[in-house]
């Protein structure tokens, strides 16, 4: 008597089923696997910022201020991270910096743009790429010049003009001075180099440093960010402000501020080529760590986090909007002068945002109004 062999196994429907199973299963772990990395990502951006926090102070404490926000105008725009680099463990870097050479009194080439002639002494320096000026979660390389890239900038207070030497940040702009030594120029410069007594507001209540995503092509270029948020800016009247220094009572000062907020916001013109303007005017975010200048090493406490960028006259002289942007969801994160780091939700209200960013304002901040 023969019996027939019967084959046990999965029949297609049988099979269809278990693939639709374990493809519900991705769907549902992918996204927690995604916030899980994120987390990850978030956190190394925040112990980065705490790094600058603590450098920040170590800085403070070996010469009794803080450093310049950007560099006297002697073509050395230095910012922030390139003084404080010998207290982020880049001793050898900072020491291969001749921060005078190529100044104006000197007739040598611009620096410390790499797009201009190139002084070789300082060509190891500003190629280098620092791993605490860079967050994780800006992944994207949408910068053709591949020097020295930054998400992290310094906080310029709240004033809206480039070039202005008035300054109620902790990161100011040295201006005044063609003495070339440094050590002289401290001491001679018109412009403000902050000590811990010039802020009263308090460390707890002052940012130092916050971040900015990366943004799109080179300088003197007017490609768009399609990005969310953009690092694309738009188009403001210039004829908005009237002055460029926080008058006294300093609470005058908010209808500067609040006048550049409101025409931000209504702007709908991209500051392009085609909206007449020079298209030299137009710079790409985060290029460069070493220059000081808004569109790189510094930040204004004008636009809350991941709303729009502003200009009316460029980056080098106009008014300006240019305030702290990132891929973390909801917000950025801040590091303020104590060293402490905060995460800043983007719906922060405007005024706590420009408290935050005055180091002598007066103002009271509440420990939940971030």
């Amino acid at each position: 008597m023969c019996r027939k062999s019967r084959h046990v196994g999965f029949t297609l429907i049988e099979l269809l089923v278990v693939i639709a199973i374990i493809a519900v299963l991705i769907a549902l772990l992918l996204p927690a696997v995604q916030a899980a990395r994120e987390a990850a990502r978030r956190a190394q951006c925040t112990n980065n910022l705490k790094q600058l926090g603590l450098a920040l102070a170590n800085y403070e404490s070996s010469f009794g201020s803080y450093p310049w926000g950007e560099g006297p105008t002697l073509d050395t725009y230095w910012s922030p991270l390139a003084l404080m680099l010998p207290y982020m463990e880049q001793g050898p870097a900072f020491n291969s910096i001749n921060f005078i050479l190529g100044s104006a009194n000197l007739s040598g080439p611009r620096i410390p743009y790499p797009s201009g002639g190139r002084v070789p002494v300082n060509q190891t320096a500003i190629t280098l790429r620092l791993n605490i000026a860079l967050c994780p979660s800006d992944g994207r390389e949408a910068l053709t010049v591949a020097v020295g890239h930054t998400n992290y900038a310094g906080s310029g207070g709240t004033v809206p003009i480039a070039l202005s030497t008035g300054c109620d940040g902790l990161f100011c702009k040295v201006e005044g001075s063609s003495d070339p030594d440094l050590v002289s120029l401290l001491g001679a410069a018109s412009g403000l180099v902050v000590r811990v007594a010039d802020v009263t507001d308090g460390t707890t209540n002052t940012a130092a440093f916050s971040e900015r995503i990366k943004g799109v092509g080179t300088q003197n270029n007017d490609a768009i960010d399609t990005g969310k948020p953009s690092t694309t800016y738009y188009r403001i009247p210039s004829t908005a402000y009237f002055a460029n220094t926080p008058p006294a009572p300093y609470t005058s000062w908010r209808g500067v501020v609040q006048t550049t907020y409101d025409n931000c916001q209504a702007s709908t013109t991209i500051f392009t080529a085609g909206s007449g303007v020079d298209t030299t005017a137009i710079t790409a975010m985060g290029m460069y760590w070493w220059i000081g200048r808004f569109i790189s090493g510094r930040y204004n406490h004008v636009m809350p986090p991941n709303a729009k960028f502003c200009t009316a006259g460029g980056i080098n002289g106009g008014e300006l909007a240019f305030g702290p942007s990132s891929y973390h969801s909801g917000g950025v994160n801040l590091a303020l002068a104590d060293g402490s780091v905060r995460f800043v939700k983007q719906t922060i209200s405007p005024q706590t945002w420009w408290a935050l960013g005055t180091r002598a304002g007066g103002e009271i901040i509440s420990s939940d109004s971030y």
